[in-house]
């Protein structure tokens, strides 16, 4: 005799329960990574980045610890760098 989900809730429970542990998990992980502005290079244009990014005039992106080493180079190079 097969006997349907309707008659084993539990077994529909566990595996909601599961699926919504997975969820949170990725999630957890997902925001963990953003919040080391792993994402922030993809993520800048639409304003959703963690740390400070800039462009330089041939449009490359820096973010976080490289643009400030970025613009330490350009303010031992003798150039102007403005915030």
């Amino acid at each position: 005799m097969v006997t349907s989900e309707i008659e084993r809730p539990n077994v529909v429970r566990r595996r909601e329960n599961k699926k919504a542990i997975v969820i949170v998990a990725i999630f957890c992980v997902l925001l963990f990574a953003w919040t080391r502005g792993t994402f922030d290079n993809f993520l800048w244009r639409v304003h959703l980045n963690y740390t400070t990014c800039g462009t330089n005039g041939f449009g490359a992106t820096f973010c976080g610890k490289d643009l400030e080493r970025y613009q330490q180079r350009l303010q031992n190079a003798g150039i102007k760098v403005t915030p």
